[in-house]
Formats: structure tokens, C-alpha cells, sequence
């Protein structure tokens, strides 16, 4: 063999050997993009990119990747923003509102957690308003039909009662 075709062939080795590094990447890339590691893939993109500048698929994933944490971060903001006026409505005793505004978080991350507990609060607390609203009216209907039936004693009884149903049960979420 000649020189030239010797070195020919090692050109042609070390091509291969810089393409199979080149691919390796984008394998490399593609497995982190299936376990939604987009920050690593993208690292190992642009490190691909510095063996073939213009490769075509690996700019093509690396614009994808940004549009993919582009959205991402819209999606944080749009639920910390639902959790924060959730815990807004929880201050201002909105129960109701803050179960909704939970539920609304919930459905852009489905398996946050936290979230799914702080929904079954909002619904506990206010079933137990609700009761504890149910209880007072009963006592104050007592009152009432005590005094109309001239119960003066037990209608005093029945609304001091109640006065002290509002003051330690009610203002718990009040």
C-alpha cells in the first residue's frame, strides 16, 4: 500500500470514529429527553454540536428542548400564581375559592401533592363550617320557639348557647 492510501484510510477512521461520537450524543440526548432531563440534553447537544456546528437534528432538538422549558416555565408560573392567590382566599377565610383555585393548580400538575392535600383541607374545613353553621341555626331556632312560647329561661339558655358555638367553633375558620 501506498502512503496515501494508508492515510487515506486512517482519514477515513478517524471520520467514522468522530461520527460514531457525533451519534453517541444524540443517543445520549434522546435517553435524557425520554426521563425529561432537558437541561442535560441539551448540554450533551451543544457538546455534540461542537463536533458538527450545523447538524440539522441536533439544532432541531436543542430548539425543541427550549420550546419544551419555555412552556414549562409558564406552566410554574401560572401554578405558583394559582397557589398563591389560593393561599390568599385561604387568609381571607374563602374556603370555597381556595378549593377552586387549588382544583385549577391541580390540573396543571396533576401529581403535586401538596396540592391534593391542601384540597381535601379547604373541603374539610368548610363541611365543617357548614355543619357547625347547620348547628347554630338549630340552637337559634330553639331560642326562637322558646320565646315565642314565653321560655324566657331556655331561650336565654338556647342563645347563650349558641353565642358560645360562634365564639370557639366558627371563629376557628371565621
Amino acid at each position: 500500500r501506498s502512503n496515501k492510501s494508508r492515510s487515506s484510510a486512517a482519514s477515513d477512521v478517524y471520520k467514522r470514529q468522530i461520527r460514531n461520537a457525533f451519534d453517541e450524543k444524540l443517543v445520549q440526548a434522546d435517553r435524557l429527553l425520554k426521563n425529561n432531563q432537558f437541561a442535560k440534553a441539551k448540554e450533551v447537544l451543544q457538546s455534540a454540536l461542537e463536533i458538527f456546528p450545523n447538524d440539522k437534528r441536533a439544532l432541531d432538538r436543542i430548539h425543541s428542548i427550549d420550546s419544551t422549558l419555555l412552556v414549562q416555565k409558564s406552566i410554574d408560573e401560572q401554578f405558583e400564581m394559582l397557589l398563591a392567590r389560593a393561599g390568599e382566599a385561604e387568609n381571607q377565610k374563602d374556603y370555597e375559592q381556595a378549593e377552586k383555585l387549588y382544583h385549577e393548580a391541580l390540573a396543571l400538575k396533576p401529581n403535586h401533592a401538596l396540592t391534593s392535600q391542601k384540597i381535601e383541607e379547604s373541603s374539610r374545613i368548610r363541611k365543617d363550617i357548614a355543619l357547625k353553621e347547620a348547628k347554630s341555626a338549630q340552637t337559634l331556632a330553639r331560642g326562637d320557639r322558646y320565646l315565642r312560647e314565653k321560655q324566657y329561661e331556655n331561650a336565654s339558655k338556647a342563645y347563650e348557647n349558641d353565642i358560645k358555638l360562634k365564639e370557639t367553633d366558627l371563629l376557628d375558620y371565621r
